[in-house]
């Protein structure tokens, strides 16, 4: 039994070797030894702090009619952006864009909270097929807001 299987070992680390020993009749008594070496990388550790572009923790679920889902915005675009760009047509509650959970890189659409129903009218009115930053949008009132 090797040293991981052992009870209460730890599990063997990387790198480990593996040594065998081949030997046949035809070679006669001279053996031929073989090593190979096992390399695991570690896992990658992600922080259980960070959340890449998901709702506040705590924070109520917005009214049906008032969240917008824009998609097609730029990979560079921010929440500072989408609040500027959409504070014309009333009071932004929440902008979120939502991001890769490992790396933290725009996905290219994003989430914004208005503050009343007619002003998310107004705002997907303007801004559907609008370009942005080079990119065409899509914005369009968000079917299930969470």
């Amino acid at each position: 039994m090797d040293s991981a299987g052992a009870a209460g070992a730890q599990p063997a680390r990387f790198p480990t070797a593996i040594t065998t020993t081949i030997s046949t009749a035809a070679q006669g008594p001279a053996a031929v030894q073989v090593t190979a070496v096992q390399v695991a990388a570690p896992a990658r550790s992600r922080s259980p702090d960070v959340k890449y572009g998901l709702p506040p923790a705590g924070r109520t679920p917005p009214r049906v009619g008032t969240q917008l889902f824009v998609a097609g915005i730029n990979f560079i675009t921010n929440e500072r952006d989408l609040e500027q760009r959409f504070s014309r047509y009333g009071r932004v509650k929440e902008a979120r864009v939502v991001r890769h959970p490992s790396s933290g890189e725009s996905r290219g659409f994003a989430f914004v909270v208005m503050s009343g129903e007619t002003e998310a009218e107004d705002a997907v009115r303007d801004m559907n097929g609008r370009d942005w930053n080079g990119r065409r949008l899509l914005v369009e009132i968000a079917r299930n807001p969470r």
